[in-house]
């Protein structure tokens, strides 16, 4: 949506404590569904830093799989939580859903 008179876009997301551009790993993974949809937050991250692929795209991309197995490492030799991955990736990855490979992640591909 183009706010009047700024030349700006604006992307709407559902009220709640956090903001989407500012934290898109947060908004789109951590916090799961409901807080706002796969491609708003790739929305928000194209248009807000310039990404020519929002992340949860990437993520479909390279393979959800591929992306919970190396924060697993991170998380490994730092032990920083803020590494770990997030619920939602190992919930997907249970459940088969890995991205373009298998036809479905955060996207559905047929």
């Amino acid at each position: 949506m183009r706010c009047r008179g700024t030349r700006r876009t604006v992307q709407i997301g559902q009220d709640h404590c956090g903001r989407q551009r500012g934290q898109p790993r947060a908004v789109g993974v951590d916090r799961g569904p409901g807080v706002a949809s796969a491609e708003d937050v790739d929305i928000a991250c194209q248009l807000g830093f310039g990404h020519a692929m929002g992340p949860l795209r990437t993520a479909d991309l390279t393979g959800v799989d591929i992306l919970t197995n190396a924060s697993s490492n991170i998380y490994a030799d730092t032990k920083d939580e803020k590494f770990a991955p997030p619920e939602l990736l190992r919930r997907m990855v249970a459940a088969g859903d890995l991205g373009r490979k298998t036809g479905r992640g955060f996207y559905s591909y047929e």
